[in-house]
C-alpha cells in the first residue's frame, strides 16, 4: 500500500432517488502525470536493448498429466460433492479435470503491456487488471474463508495430550507417515507417486499427445478428455482401495476424511498453488487439505492472486524470458 498515498474524497451516486452516500477513495501517486516515467513496460525495455521474445524453456507451473489423477479427481467429485460444495472448492475442483493449452503468442503480447508497478496492463482502452472477482468467477476458489498459510504442523499438534487441544485433524499424522513412507526424489515426493499411493482404481485416460504431435498415426486405447460429467453410479470401483489404509494402519473412522484430504493435498500442489518444486508434494499444505476434508472453507483466491501478480512481475522484468523460472498457476492468466 506503499504507493497509495493520498486520500480522495468523492460522492457516489446509488440510484436516481437515493441520496448521495459519501466514500473515501485511495488514489495512488503512481497515476500521477509527473509518474509516467515509472510506467515501464516489457516492450519498451526489449525494444531499448535490440533484443526479442523467444518460447521459453519453464512451463511456468503449468498443470501437468499424471497417471491417476483424472480418475482420481471424477471420484472425489463423485462421491464427495457435498464435502467440496461446503468448502467451496467444488467447480476448482472440476475444472483441474482439463487441459489448459499455452499459446505463446497470447503469453508474450500479455507480458508486454504488463506493468509491474501497478499490477495493471496497459491497453488502448486503459489499465486493466486480474481481480479477486476474476480469480472467484473465472476459477471457482473462495474469496471469503479462513486465511491460508501453509505450515508444516508441530510435533505437539500432531501428537496432543489431554491438556492440549490442536486445530490439526487425527488424519494429518497419516500424510506425513505416508509422505517418509514414499520414495523421495530431490527432497520431495513426486505427485505421480502420491497419486499411485492412494489411488487404485483403474486408469481410463491417456496423457494428451505434444503440442507439435499433430499427425495421429494410431486410435488411442484410453480417452484424453474427461467429458466434465460425473455420475457416481458409473464409477468403477477400486479393487484395492483398503491398500493405502492397511499400510499406515489407520482407523475406519477417518478412513474417508483422510482419503479425501490425499487428494486435496494433490490437487492443490497441482492445480491451485504449484511452487518451485514442481511436481511435487508438499507437507505444509497437509493441515489446509484435512481442514478442507472437514468442510471448512479457505480464502484460496487471495494467495492465487498474489502468485500470479509475483510470477508476472519476475517475467516482465527478465532480462531474458527464455531463461526465466518463475512458477506460478498460469493456467489462469489462460481462463
Amino acid at each position: 500500500m506503499s504507493g497509495l498515498k493520498r486520500r480522495q474524497e468523492t460522492y457516489l451516486t446509488l440510484a436516481p432517488t437515493s441520496s448521495q452516500t459519501k466514500v473515501l477513495l485511495l488514489k495512488s501517486s503512481l497515476h500521477d502525470v509527473k509518474a509516467d516515467a515509472e510506467f515501464i513496460l516489457p516492450n519498451h525495455h526489449l525494444a531499448a536493448i535490440g533484443t526479442s521474445w523467444r518460447t521459453p524453456q519453464s512451463r511456468y507451473g503449468e498443470v501437468s498429466f499424471y497417471p491417476g489423477y483424472l480418475e482420481w479427481t471424477e471420484d472425489m467429485l463423485g462421491h464427495h460433492a457435498n464435502t467440496l460444495h461446503a468448502a467451496k472448492i467444488h467447480a476448482a475442483v472440476h475444472a483441474s479435470l482439463f487441459t489448459y493449452v499455452c499459446n505463446k503468442h497470447v503469453l508474450q503480447a500479455f507480458l508486454e503491456l504488463w506493468c509491474p508497478s501497478t499490477n495493471t496492463l496497459h491497453t488502448a482502452v486503459g489499465e486493466i487488471s486480474i481481480s479477486l472477482w476474476d480469480i472467484r468467477g473465472l476459477c471457482g476458489l473462495p474469496v471469503r474463508g479462513e486465511f491460508y498459510d501453509e505450515v508444516v504442523p508441530s510435533s505437539k499438534d500432531l501428537l496432543g495430550d489431554e491438556t492440549y487441544m490442536s486445530s490439526v485433524p487425527r488424519s494429518c499424522k497419516y500424510f506425513l507417515l505416508a509422505y517418509h513412507h514414499l520414495p523421495k526424489h530431490s527432497n520431495g515426493v513426486l505427485i505421480s507417486d502420491w497419486v499411485g499411493f492412494w489411488f487404485k482404481g483403474p486408469l481410463r485416460y491417456a496423457a494428451p499427445p505434444l503440442c507439435s504431435s499433430r499427425k495421429r498415426v494410431n486410435e488411442p486405447k484410453l480417452s484424453r478428455n474427461p467429458s466434465g460429467d460425473v455420475d457416481a453410479s458409473n464409477l468403477p470401483h477400486a479393487k484395492d482401495h483398503d491398500g493405502p489404509f492397511t499400510i499406515l494402519h489407520i482407523p475406519e473412522d477417518i478412513r474417508d476424511e483422510t482419503y479425501m484430504a490425499a487428494f486435496l493435498s494433490c490437487w492443490l500442489c497441482n492445480f491451485v498453488l504449484p511452487h518451485n518444486k514442481v511436481g511435487k508434494v508438499r507437507a505444509s499444505n497437509f493441515k489446509f487439505a484435512n481442514r478442507m476434508a472437514h468442510g471448512e472453507c479457505f480464502s484460496l483466491a487471495i494467495p492465487v492472486l498474489v502468485s500470479i501478480y509475483r510470477g508476472f512481475r519476475n517475467m516482465s522484468t527478465s532480462t531474458n524470458l527464455f531463461e526465466s523460472s518463475a512458477i506460478f498457476p498460469i493456467h489462469y492468466m489462460y481462463g
